[in-house]
This record gives structure tokens, sequence and C-alpha cells, in this order.
């Protein structure tokens, strides 16, 4: 006690002096001069006086603005902008939460993903509150990694997506996603109570909640919510013509509620003022739907029909040429039978001579062409494919394979052809039964025993 004592004194000793050294200066100064220099005096003290408070929220201002400056460069996938805005933030906060997300994001960019991955887990903790934005993030990856079906990773999803939710700015987005996750398994009535309880604060969550009302056969609510959906999304776009999100928002209700012309236009009214692929890839999904309906009905599938879905097919790829679903679809008819495959390469070959056939085409013409032992053909467009994307698996067996068989057989080749395709998927056994084959041929039986055996114990002939 008298240890603090003592120091009390001290310090109050100290600074009774300060003050008084501070008031005998004053009091020795000539009247005069002092009052004409008051002003001055009194401006200097008002000055620092501003300055100090001024400095108090420089800090965080240009942090504000950095962080900002941060987000819009992600966003708009500016790896150069976004590495210096997340360098200047680092020097200014380097252990704040905004900083540390922003060095996760730049790793991720760079494809650091164990990095990445490190960072957000620090930030977003598998057991506790964190930073609401790296819960989203973990959200997300462990999303499309297809952790929402077993108990322990879908619980640990629930429990990013909840704390997620804690942020404004993303709750939109988190809610989605925790819908889907209540979909995926197969929990309706929590996807809906999660809708629920939000969409009188947000009107754009009538859309997602009268798709569980279908999934769950609630026909009168469902028809409640499309329709205010519809009308929300049509005043958005009435409001303004270039809301893209909005407008395929509006489609997309429409086709929900049947109205499949009304959808395709609002889709058409978008793409006359915008080139946006989003608006072509989604009226490219538009004809793919309504090709798997005639194909879907009772009625019997005449060459009319398959007429009519070629032509569907055909717009799909027109406006969006890489589009899987139509291409997929396209295979599957190229298989089917004589008149309908030629049917559908002669609209493959169309895409091909517009110049905006993706590798997708040449690989469904290639292989189109070797069922039919058109090697020449099928090793042109496969060769095409490959040059287009060469670490395809599925890619690389064909073309091996069509190597081998073409006249002359480039054995040596197929062979190196083949290895690449073992390396990006060692076990798969048709891609195996393929290199036994070219390695029978070179005369190399025990490699060829070992791969064939592969395929044997699957089945591949």
């Amino acid at each position: 006690m008298p240890r603090v004592f003592f120091a009390v004194i001290w310090l109050v000793d100290g600074i009774a002096g300060v003050v008084y050294r501070m008031l005998d200066w004053l009091l020795t100064r000539p009247t005069r001069p002092l009052l004409v220099g008051s002003p001055a005096l009194l401006l200097g003290m008002g000055l620092v006086g501003v300055l100090a408070f001024e400095r108090s929220g420089f800090d965080s201002t240009v942090t504000e603005r950095y962080q900002r400056a941060v987000e819009d460069a992600f966003d708009r996938k500016d790896e150069v902008a976004a590495e210096i805005y997340v360098r200047k933030l680092a020097m200014l906060d380097a252990s704040s939460d905004t900083t540390r997300f922003g060095l996760a994001q730049l790793a991720e960019q760079r494809g650091d993903l164990m990095r990445a991955e490190e960072l957000m887990s620090e930030l977003a903790p598998a057991d506790a509150a964190g930073y609401p934005r790296a819960h989203l993030w973990m959200a997300q990856h462990l999303w499309h990694e297809g952790k929402a079906y077993t108990a322990g990773d879908s619980e640990l999803l629930i429990h990013h997506l909840k704390e997620a939710l804690k942020s404004v700015v993303q709750r939109h987005e988190a809610r989605l996603l925790l819908v889907r996750v209540h979909v995926a398994r197969r929990e309706f009535a929590k996807a809906a109570e999660c809708l629920e309880s939000a969409v009188s604060r947000d009107a754009g969550l009538r859309l997602p909640l009268a798709e569980v009302y279908a999934t769950m056969g609630k026909t009168r609510r469902f028809h409640v919510e499309i329709h205010k959906a519809t009308e929300h999304f049509r005043q958005l776009v009435e409001s303004n013509r270039d809301d893209v999100p909005a407008r395929l928002s509006l489609a997309k209700a429409l086709l929900l509620n049947g109205e499949y012309q009304q959808a395709e236009s609002v889709l058409l009214d978008g793409l006359a003022t915008s080139d946006d692929k989003r608006l072509r890839a989604a009226l490219a999904d538009l004809y793919v739907l309504a090709s798997d309906q005639i194909a879907s009905s009772d009625e019997t599938q005449t060459s009319d029909r398959l007429h009519q879905r070629l032509e569907l097919l055909q717009k799909a790829l027109f406006g969006s040429p890489d589009n899987p679903g139509a291409l997929i679809r396209l295979a599957a008819i190229v298989r089917s039978s004589e008149d309908e495959g030629k049917a559908t390469r002669s609209i493959l070959k169309d895409a091909l001579a517009r110049g905006v056939a993706p590798w997708t085409v040449h690989m469904i013409l290639g292989a189109s062409a070797a069922s039919e032992a058109r090697w020449d053909e099928a090793r042109l467009h496969l060769e095409q494919a490959h040059r287009l994307n060469p670490r395809l698996p599925a890619l690389l067996n064909n073309l091996a394979w069509v190597l081998a068989h073409c006249d002359p057989p480039e054995l040596e080749r197929a062979l190196a052809v083949a290895n690449s395709a073992v390396e990006l998927v060692p076990t798969n056994p048709h891609v195996r039964e393929t290199r036994g084959q070219i390695f029978t041929r070179l005369g190399k039986w025990e490699e060829a025993l070992a791969d064939r055996a592969l395929g044997d114990e699957h089945g591949v002939e």
C-alpha cells in the first residue's frame, strides 16, 4: 500500500509541475505580444485537436475503403488488383478478419487451396462462431464436395450456414444454400420453414419456396407463391430492363408455372438488348426442357416429333454451343438409330460449319464415326477435340482406340495417349482395357495381362 501511495503522489506532483511551468511561461510573457498572438495559438491548438481526432478515424476509414476495393476486385476476378489491395490492407491491419479473409481468397485464386482452407478454417471454426463470410465459404466448399448427404458432414455444413446467416450482406445467399442442403437431405419441411420465416423481408425467396411446395405436393401454396414471385420479378424487370438476375428468375417462375412461351419471350427480350451468356444459357436450357417434354410424352415418337426435338436442340446449341444438356441428348440420339443419328450429325456439323462448336461436338461426332468403323473421320474429330481439351480421360481413351484401329495403325502413339488416360484415372477398367488391347497388339504380353485382368474383373469387353 505505501508503494502505491507514493507512486500516486509522484504522478500528481509531476503533473502539477508541468502545469506550473506552463503557467509560469505564460504569465512571464509580455502581455501585448501574447494577446496579439493568442488567436494563432488558439487556432494551432484547435488544429492539433482536429488532426488528432481525424487521425483516430483515418485508419478505419482507409481500411474500410480497401476492404471494399478487395471485395470488388474479387467480384471482377481481377487477381492483380485484388493482390495490391490485400497487401495494402495487410499493412494497415494485418490481423483483422477482413485482411485474413482476403489473403485466403488470394490463395484460392492462385490455386493454393490448402493454404486457403487453412486460413478459412481459422476464421470459421467448426464448433464456434467466427467470421460470417468465411463460414459461407466453408459451407460452399463442403456443398461442392458433396458433403450434404452424410450426417456428420451435413451437420457441419449447416453449422457454417447458420453462422453465415448472421451477416446481412450474405444472408440471402446463405439461406438459399441452406434450403438446398435441406432439400438434398429430403428435409422439405425444414426447407419450407427456412424460407417461410424470411419471405416477408426478402420477396426473392418466394421462388425457391414455390419450388419446395411443388416438391411437397402442396399445390395451392405453390400457386400462391409462384404468382407472388412472378409479380415481384416482373416489377424488377420493368423498373430495370438490364437486371439480368431478375429476368432469369422471372423466366424460371413462368416456366415453373407452365408458361413456356412467356418464359421464352422474357429471355429473348433480354437478349435483344444484352448478349449476356447467362441469358443464352437459360434459353438453351429452356429448349432442352421442351425437347425432353416431347420425348417423354405418351404420343408415338414419329419422325415429325424427332424433327421437333432436333430443332429445339439445334436452337439450344446455336445460342449456347457448349450447353451440356443439349450435347448429351444429341449424343444419345446419334446412337439410337440410323435415321435419327444422321439427322443429329447434320445439326452437329452445322455447328462446326458456323465455327461455334466446342470440343464436345467433335467428341460426339468422333465417337459416332468410330462406332461405325469410319476411322479417318473419327480420328479427324477426336484429334480436334484433343487439341481443345487435352486432359479428358474419356476423350483420350477414344482417341487411343481409334489410333490403334486406323489404317495403318499408330500403335506407339496410341499407347502414349492411353498412358495419359491411365495417369488421370488409373483404376478405370475401360481405360485399362483399351491400353491392354494396345499392349497385346504390340506383343507386350505381361503388361497386357495386368491391364486386361482389371477389365475382365469389371466385365469390360
